[in-house]
């Protein structure tokens, strides 16, 4: 405080502000916010007129808010899923965590100067129609999608969109999965499946399976063909 004090001495006319941690009656320490203003020349007042406000509350207040966002950011970024916050108007990326900059093959600093139409190739307005959604409801499932790496390729992704508090700004934050590989399966499996009906049709084989928990009885297509019924014929 001596330092502040001898600064507005020296300076007539100055306002200066700082923040002081004083012990109060009660034992307790309290955060005090007090501004200096120097009238040192206005020799109707010619001294230093001091306003000061307890602002212990607020510290206290900026002090969780500060923990709950450390620890937030700790679990964003060792989520297993991409997340990533971005800003409504002007679709720019606003960060991103660990999983999500390694899903697409961009560094933090790549990604702060990209929008979601260099990530998403898909028409802009389809893209807007999601964000304003996102806005309006607070939270939507958006489904598959894909989005486009750093290198160009592009990857299979499921996508929710949410409304949320940044900053004293509303954003978005979206939560990617990386459905890239499921979807191989699956055309995999299609192409079996087409594959091994293909081969039973030309040999005139059929194939059936029955769940003896459920009594389900399930004939490949060639089945029917050789007994001359049809699904509906059967159940």
């Amino acid at each position: 405080m001596r330092d502040v004090i001898a600064d507005a001495m020296s300076k007539p006319g100055s306002a200066l502000r700082t923040e002081l941690r004083l012990r109060h009656a009660d034992g307790s320490w309290r955060h005090v916010e007090s501004h200096f203003t120097s009238l040192l020349d206005d020799p109707t007042v010619s001294g230093i007129v001091v306003n000061s406000r307890d602002i212990t509350e607020r510290k206290k207040a900026e002090k969780i808010l500060r923990e709950s966002e450390e620890r937030y950011r700790a679990v964003v970024e060792q989520a297993g899923e991409g997340i990533f916050l971005f800003e409504p108007r002007t679709k720019r990326v606003l960060e991103a965590n660990l999983a999500f900059r390694e899903m697409l093959g961009y560094d933090a600093q790549e990604l702060g100067r990209l929008t979601l139409y260099d990530l998403i190739p898909h028409d802009p307005k389809s893209v807007d129609r999601n964000v304003e959604r996102t806005m309006e409801r607070g939270r939507i499932w958006i489904g598959e999608r894909q989005y486009r790496r750093k290198d160009g390729s592009r990857i299979d992704v499921e996508v929710s969109g949410s409304a949320i508090s940044y900053g004293g700004e509303q954003v978005v934050c979206s939560v990617v999965r990386d459905v890239t590989e499921r979807k191989r399966a699956e055309q995999e499996l299609r192409r079996s499946e087409a594959d091994l009906a293909s081969a039973q049709r030309i040999a005139h084989l059929g194939s059936w399976e029955w769940d003896s928990r459920t009594g389900e009885l399930l004939w490949s297509d060639e089945t029917y063909r050789i007994f001359g019924l049809t699904p509906r014929e059967l159940a």
